[in-house]
């Protein structure tokens, strides 16, 4: 017997040319931790067969697949999930960095792009392949690196070739770089921060004669929230405060950046819905808050509509990456 170590494990993208139809990786995720998953249906047979029983077989029904990457972030990755999630881009720059601005598409059937994920777990690789991101938190905390917990929904999986990685020089991120701004005035007394975007992604079934899904379907419902943490003064933690009791909204806006590489999150109308003031014994005061960036025409981009934010990212990847 012979176990497989999970350092051995590469998870490589590609921005498909058909959707659902497999490409070779063109960019590689540096993740801590990798969750693939085959979503198989088993349709029970409990016809009665003159017996006290309840199941007498299980037949395989359609599947769908879904996968969930852990990682610290590197700007140049974080990108394919800000892609697969937002769609309208703008690029701009004609070297490394390149500035990509991310916004909800609205055009068209606003249907992100899809992707390959290429799964190497130390034995053998397989393409996912149709995948549509589903989910993406960003977690600041001071005293450590920013990390990241991306999922998506995928159409298919297949044994591939295994990919060779390659990955750019530039390091993760400590959280201590990033500044928060909070109407328009820098928020020195944040401690964590996490900004979370979710969309309903649906694998869609059909009677084409194949078990997998037909399509992926991003549904009309992207949001934006999260959560901050605010050591509590006479000043900034009480203008947070008045704000969420008044029903003010503001302006957030994170911004992390380290040489030539940046991440930018803008919610221009922003409500924090849920504050909670913490003390303890011998303990300074926090202020817990929650908030929902709603859609607004500020952080729109080239396809107009509404969106709840607007991210940014100074990097290496050139227009026609990611979608």
């Amino acid at each position: 017997m012979t176990l497989v170590p999970s350092y051995r494990s590469v998870l490589g993208i590609a921005k498909e040319v058909t959707e659902g139809t497999a490409v070779v990786p063109t960019a590689f995720f540096r993740a801590t931790d990798l969750k693939p998953a085959v979503k198989q249906v088993y349709l029970d047979d409990t016809g009665m067969r003159g017996s006290m029983a309840k199941t007498y077989d299980q037949v395989q029904g359609p599947y769908s697949t879904e996968y969930e990457i852990d990682g610290d972030l590197h700007v140049d990755e974080i990108g394919w999930p800000l892609a697969g999630l937002l769609a309208d881009l703008t690029v701009t720059g004609a070297a490394d960095p390149y500035s990509t601005t991310f916004s909800l598409l609205n055009s068209g059937q606003g249907q992100p792009p899809s992707y390959t994920l290429t799964d190497y777990n130390g034995n053998n690789a397989r393409a996912f392949a149709g995948c549509r991101f589903s989910d993406l938190a960003v977690k600041y905390t001071a005293a450590g690196l920013v990390t990241y917990t991306a999922k998506a929904v995928g159409r298919s999986f297949a044994v591939g070739a295994t990919p060779t990685p390659s990955f750019p020089a530039y390091p993760a991120l400590p959280s201590w770089r990033a500044t928060v701004s909070l109407a328009g005035s820098t928020a020195a007394l944040v401690t964590d921060v996490e900004v979370d975007l979710k969309r309903t992604v649906q694998a869609v079934a059909g009677l084409g004669g194949s078990q997998a899904p037909v399509a992926v379907y991003a549904d009309a419902d992207l949001e934006c929230t999260g959560s901050l943490t605010v050591v509590y003064d006479t000043t900034q933690g009480e203008t947070v405060y008045s704000n969420y009791l008044n029903g003010t909204k503001v302006i957030l806006v994170v911004d992390l950046t380290n040489g030539t590489r940046e991440l930018k999150f803008t919610m221009s109308q922003t409500q924090i819905d849920d504050a909670t003031l913490n003390r303890g014994s011998g303990k300074y005061a926090e202020l817990a808050c929650k908030f929902t960036a709603q859609a607004n025409t500020t952080d729109v981009g080239t396809s107009g509509g509404y969106s709840p934010v607007k991210a940014l990212t100074q990097s290496g990847v050139a227009a026609g990456t990611y979608a």
